[in-house]
């Protein structure tokens, strides 16, 4: 499948991607029902305006978006795996690299946050541009008969996957010794989360990375990704956000609220790409 995905030319990868869009949205009604309500709490939407809930043709329109962009990240991901770190970023542009340089110039590891959002498996090729490896806790990806070859690729992208379960201890290890971690903001399997704000609602995120920061005392990068063509995406980088005392748990609180406002103010940007297939813990 990755052959097929790399020998098509642009345009038959395009009409592949609405195809494995469309399948995957008519064979799970349920998870098209999710993003619906995910969409109408977020409370953003074309014409919308901030603050006011989409009508019902905004978010039918950005729901088919949401599906079209999966099967553009599946098909850009496969075609992926035929391709070296170099070839991969040739097509992006990247903004704030000058912040991960100089945290690389500093013994000590740091933590990468991001979104489902542009092709966020694809940013572990930044790996090679920061001369680190970094560490991505994961379930099983896809499909169980992909799993190896996309471990593979990972490791020839400078990525260690290791099992979702793996816990806050083993992580604390992996930063001291200098390696990165890489976490989603607005996903993964998680038993406790914190109610932030976001928006005009409010939602339970987890808070994986803002608790490693005060433990490990390791700063937080946000890493957002928008695709703005086949194979091609806009990556930020923002400023790296400082870790809280390793005892001042509100300090922590204080960070993982910022780091709900930098998630929503990023999905404004790109709802329709928001990649996100279950309902999330929304409130108010």
């Amino acid at each position: 499948m990755s052959a097929v995905c790399a020998a098509l030319p642009p345009r038959g990868a395009m009409r592949l991607a609405r195809g494995v869009g469309a399948l995957r949205r008519w064979t799970r009604p349920g998870e098209a029902a999710h993003v619906q309500a995910n969409l109408a709490a977020l409370r953003v939407g074309p014409g919308s305006g901030r603050g006011r809930i989409p009508g019902a043709a905004g978010i039918e329109r950005e729901t088919t978006a949401t599906f079209e962009a999966f099967g553009l990240f599946l098909v850009e991901f496969l075609r992926g795996l035929s391709l070296t770190p170099a070839q991969i970023l040739c097509g992006w542009e990247v903004t704030g690299l000058a912040h991960l340089e100089r945290l690389c110039t500093q013994p000590g590891g740091f933590l990468l946050a991001g979104a489902h959002t542009g092709n966020w498996e694809q940013l572990g090729a930044l790996a090679v541009l920061t001369g680190r490896r970094i560490v991505a806790p994961v379930e099983t990806q896809l499909h169980p008969c992909l799993s190896p070859a996309i471990k593979r690729a990972k490791t020839r992208w400078g990525i260690r996957s290791v099992p979702a379960r793996t816990g806050l201890r083993s992580l604390l290890a992996v930063l001291r010794a200098g390696e990165l971690v890489a976490l989603p903001l607005d996903g993964g399997a998680f038993r406790r989360g914190r109610r932030v704000p976001f928006g005009a609602a409010r939602l339970r995120l987890a808070q994986g990375a803002s608790r490693l920061a005060r433990l490990a005392g390791c700063p937080i990068v946000p890493v957002f990704s928008l695709r703005t063509g086949f194979m091609q995406q806009r990556v930020r980088i923002l400023r790296p956000l400082p870790p809280p005392p390793r005892a001042d748990r509100r300090a922590e609180e204080r960070l993982q609220r910022l780091l709900g406002a930098l998630l929503y103010r990023h999905l404004r940007d790109c709802v329709g790409q928001w990649c996100l297939f279950r309902r999330l813990p929304w409130y108010d």
